[in-house]
């Protein structure tokens, strides 16, 4: 999987407006009776959450993949 730190950092603020501005609206706007704004709200954060977990992860697996192929190599 071809990976850009700087794209991934890209879609990762552009995720963060989108949530933030969205959470903004909503604090201007009566909640409905069924609550389906907060489950909005809790899946935008928790897909965040998950992306911010790929993004760390992939961030270190270029040095670990590195000195794998180095061991594996001697």
């Amino acid at each position: 999987m071809n990976f850009s730190q700087e794209k991934a950092f890209q879609k990762l603020t552009h995720n963060l407006f989108i949530l933030s501005s969205f959470m903004l609206r909503k604090m201007f706007i009566k909640h409905s009776v069924n609550g389906g704004g907060i489950s909005v709200i809790s899946y935008q954060l928790s897909v965040i959450s998950y992306q911010l977990l790929v993004i760390s992860y992939q961030l270190s697996v270029p040095t670990t993949k590195a000195s794998g192929a180095r061991k594996s190599a001697h």
